[in-house]
Parts: structure tokens; sequence; C-alpha cells
């Protein structure tokens, strides 16, 4: 879904926990040279997956990241996304649904 976007060279989405306790899909995402990082790119990346997958796979946090951490066979290591401290430029846009009640 993710590289399907003009801007997205490379990416990969990991659960994080987020304020409230929770999981919520977190995007690490290498930018294409004619897209630099910004809220801009974040906010044009979150729209189309808005757009295409149901609330509940919504990113809620996208980092951009000069490459991504992968094991020699090519595979991206989805454990060391986990456990990075964002040392990236990070655009956090919250797109969660408020709630009635």
């Amino acid at each position: 879904m993710l590289l399907r976007h003009a801007a997205v060279a490379d990416a990969a989405v990991v659960p994080v926990p987020d304020p409230v306790g929770l999981w919520a899909p977190k995007a690490y995402v290498v930018p294409t040279a004619d897209h630099p990082a910004g809220p801009g790119t974040a906010q044009g990346i979150l729209e189309r997956v808005r757009a295409q997958l149901p609330p509940e796979k919504w990113v809620r946090v996208i980092e951009f990241v000069p490459s991504l951490p992968r094991t020699t066979s090519g595979k991206v290591r989805r454990a060391e996304l986990r456990e990075r401290v964002a040392g990236g430029v990070e655009h956090r846009i919250d797109v969660r649904e408020p709630h009635g009640g």
C-alpha cells in the first residue's frame, strides 16, 4: 500500500505503543529523491492510507528515515525498527477518529 505512493521509495510498518497504552501502526518511510521528507509529504501519504484502508489499519505515525535495516537476504529487520529510538525526522499526524459518547 505505502510503496504505491509516489513519495515512497521504501517503507515498513510496525506496531508501537501509543499514549493510551494500545498499539498503533507506525510507518518508517524512505522518501523518494523528488519528494522531500516533511509534513506535506506525510499528510499526502496518510490521506492515501485513509482512502484505501479501514480505520483500524491506518498508519498513525510516519518517521522518515534514510534507509531501512535489512538482513543479508534483504528482509526488513522489523524487530530493530520496533526497538529504534526515533532518530529520524518524525512527522506525527494523529488520524484517529474522535469517539462519540
